[in-house]
């Protein structure tokens, strides 16, 4: 008879997952954080937005008066200024030229919209290096910002 006294019922020993699933969340939490601050910075450009402080400057330094020369962006390869199409070259010696002659003049360059974003800040990248500070890119959100300034 001893058979019977040995059918006792062992129970399944529970396991609790809370501390482990805790463990896991801060290590995942570590490493989104880590490969944040590590991942390499994307090319851009800085845009300023204008100041309040522009105006204070009074009007002696204000280039109200001088029209700014505007890049018509048409492609990858080709802008418009002044009504006529120049290659990337031919651009950049006019910029040279203009913002040499007109000291507080301003550079404007628009884009068509079929103009790849990328291509776009090369080329306004590529404007800066002869322009400088004073090049800018201009954009209405309500049509084709070129065909509204370049036609």
């Amino acid at each position: 008879m001893r058979f019977r006294n040995r059918q006792q019922v062992t129970k399944m020993p529970t396991i609790d997952l809370t501390p482990m699933l805790t463990v896991m969340m801060g290590v995942l939490g570590f490493f989104v954080v880590i490969s944040t601050i590590t991942s390499a910075p994307l090319d851009r450009v800085e845009v300023r937005p204008p100041s309040g402080d522009d105006n204070a400057q009074g009007e002696a330094s204000s280039p109200k008066s001088l029209k700014p020369l505007i890049v018509c962006l048409q492609n990858a390869d080709q802008a418009k200024v002044e009504g006529k199409t120049l290659t990337q070259e031919e651009v950049l010696g006019r910029v040279g030229e203009f913002v040499s002659t007109n000291q507080q003049a301003r550079v404007a360059m628009v884009s068509e919209p079929t103009v790849p974003y990328q291509q776009m800040l090369t080329w306004l990248a590529t404007l800066r290096t002869t322009g400088g500070d004073r090049v800018d890119l201009a954009y209405d959100p309500g049509e084709s910002s070129a065909s509204k300034f370049c036609d």
